[in-house]
């Protein structure tokens, strides 16, 4: 799945290589960068990846205050 993914072959690798450290102990990966530049595909490429290695997955999403 995450192979959809267009030109961010090294983000993916390190969002895998942070997967696979989670069981180590905390850790935290950022997503920076400028707007339109695929900050949202990638991190949904990695919560594909997330729940395809059995993490349990939780999810939220923020909205604009009143």
């Amino acid at each position: 799945m995450a192979d959809q993914v267009i030109a961010r072959r090294a983000e993916l690798a390190s969002v895998t290589s942070f997967l696979s450290m989670i069981p180590s102990g905390g850790h935290a990966l950022l997503l920076a960068g400028d707007a339109g530049i695929g900050k949202t595909e990638l991190w949904l490429a990695g919560r594909r990846l997330a729940s395809a290695a059995g993490f349990r997955v939780l999810e939220s999403r923020s909205s604009p205050s009143e």
